[in-house]
């Protein structure tokens, strides 16, 4: 019959790092240098038919590691594929992890976006000349209707993921739309241990190379944004010519 499941918390204590040892351990093998062990971890899952158990640290990168049992004791991996993990879970068959990223542009999109009003201009103008806040036509400004670019471009921005980064990006450029580029760069940034993950590093490295070089040239302060790239370009300024 089926046996009892006991289940108890499992807290994995990593080994401290080991110190760096020499390039050449002497025998043609590379060294192997030590890594920080996380302090603290935010989830824990057990894969209780691959004898393994998966943790996702505490750090700002979100890493996700394997833990394996050995004869010695517990062996702990780093898995490289995702980073930014925030809950792991393992079934009996499969294991999920939970991704987050975040998206710094979201304020200023929502501070951009318009403000629906009840009501008519007429409305409004009739209900401020009887409370006596009437303002002169004069030194009102007409709120323009916004265009069909900007809000092709605020609807890219919310929907923007690692996965459709890439899309943005050759969006950004093709049609020389210097907003995408520059939103394009902080997503980067502010989500860089997941996109330099293994799993995105093809996303990157399919991007158009005038892409490339503009976040290269603004991360090192040669250019003040990724979209001060598009007039250098239309002016021959860009790409450097020791780059092409």
């Amino acid at each position: 019959g089926q046996r009892p499941c006991y289940a108890a918390p499992v807290e994995p204590q990593l080994l401290p790092p080991v110190s760096p040892a020499p390039r050449d351990s002497g025998q043609g093998r590379p060294a192997t240098l030590g890594m920080e062990a996380p302090k603290k971890v935010r989830s824990v899952a057990v894969a209780e038919r691959q004898d393994m158990v998966w943790v996702a640290d505490s750090t700002p990168g979100g890493c996700l590691w394997q833990l394996r049992r050995a004869p010695t004791g517990w062996l702990a991996e780093r898995y490289e594929q995702l980073s930014q993990v925030s809950t792991v879970v393992c079934s009996g068959e499969h294991q999920s992890a939970m991704v987050t990223y975040t998206r710094p542009f979201d304020a200023a999109v929502a501070a951009e976006a318009p403000l629906l009003r009840e009501g008519s201009d007429d409305d409004e103008s009739d209900q401020n000349s009887e409370a006596g806040n009437a303002v002169e036509p004069s030194l009102v400004e007409p709120q323009r209707p916004r265009t069909l670019q900007q809000i092709c471009e605020d609807k890219l921005c919310q929907k923007m993921s690692p996965k459709t980064f890439g899309v943005v990006c050759e969006v950004g450029w093709e049609l020389k739309l210097p907003e995408l580029l520059d939103r394009a760069l902080a997503f980067l940034r502010a989500n860089a241990a997941l996109m330099f993950s293994r799993q995105y590093l093809p996303t990157l490295a399919q991007l158009p190379f005038e892409v490339l070089a503009a976040f290269e040239l603004a991360a090192g302060g040669q250019l003040e944004k990724p979209s001060d790239a598009i007039e250098a370009f239309f002016t021959g300024r860009f790409p450097p010519e020791e780059w092409l």
